[in-house]
């Protein structure tokens, strides 16, 4: 399976200049669903998102829109491209659970290493390790089995609301609604202070995935909203997708 995937640059001032390149407008076009009730579906460790989608960056009270191809499974499995107007895209980023490796044709770079938060900043616009980037935009957290528990009893609206710890350590805190669909998120340090937010709507019929899905920071005020396109869950098979092959010739660039 291919799918071409190129987003980002190095460093983030790069990315945002790639957007003022890239950018295309369009209302998204969710998988088609038979709508009814329903318990939220989250996605599962058999399955993978394979999507389009628009991205819109807000930093430092600038918007940057750009169209991107992407496939996340979970736990921590990310493909991801930029797909330009017109012209060849010139950016390839994968990530497992093991390595990250991202690839840029024109300059000849091919850059591997651990999938850290810290290295995935060089190429995404956010401080995220690879399973919680995969986790906040699937809205598919581990919950109820895994590393959560749950706090309080139902709201007014049937809603609850449960925590976890993040990998770095941090508590992320998420509201779900009657329907266990996350709601929003809030993620905290150690010492109580706000690190980001996220926020769901327009999930589909059958309650798989949120239509969009914006994140924010709180220190820097960047804000990052995703409106899925096109998109389709499917059975995981080989992961041989999420590790780009390195090309002959080419720099190789470690990040560790």
């Amino acid at each position: 399976m291919t799918l071409r995937c190129r987003i980002g640059i190095k460093v983030i001032p790069v990315l945002l200049l790639a957007a003022l390149v890239c950018a295309c407008a369009g209302k998204a076009v969710r998988e088609e669903k038979t709508p009814g009730p329903g318990l939220f579906r989250p996605l599962t460790m058999t399955e993978r998102l394979v999507a389009t989608a628009q991205i819109d960056l807000l930093a430092d009270e600038k918007r940057y829109p750009l169209r991107v191809a992407l496939i996340l499974q979970r736990p921590a499995y990310l493909r991801l491209e930029v797909l330009p107007v017109i012209g060849t895209p010139d950016f390839f980023l994968s990530a497992t659970p093991d390595d990250l490796r991202a690839f840029f044709p024109s300059r000849g770079e091919f850059y591997t290493g651990k999938p850290t938060a810290d290295h995935l900043t060089h190429f995404l616009p956010w401080g995220l390790s690879v399973e919680d980037a995969v986790f906040l935009l699937t809205g598919a957290f581990p919950f109820p089995e895994e590393n959560f528990s749950f706090a309080g009893k139902r709201d007014a609206a049937g809603g609850r609301r449960a925590q976890r710890k993040d990998t770095t350590g941090n508590t992320q805190i998420i509201w779900m609604d009657r329907e266990g669909r996350p709601d929003k998120v809030i993620c905290l340090s150690a010492d109580g202070a706000d690190i980001y937010s996220a926020g769901y709507a327009d999930y589909d019929g059958a309650n798989r995935l949120a239509g969009k899905i914006t994140l924010r920071w709180a220190k820097s005020g960047a804000s990052v909203t995703v409106r899925y396109a096109d998109w389709k869950i499917e059975p995981a098979a080989d992961t041989a997708v999420f590790s780009l092959p390195y090309p002959p010739g080419v720099k190789i660039i470690s990040l560790d």
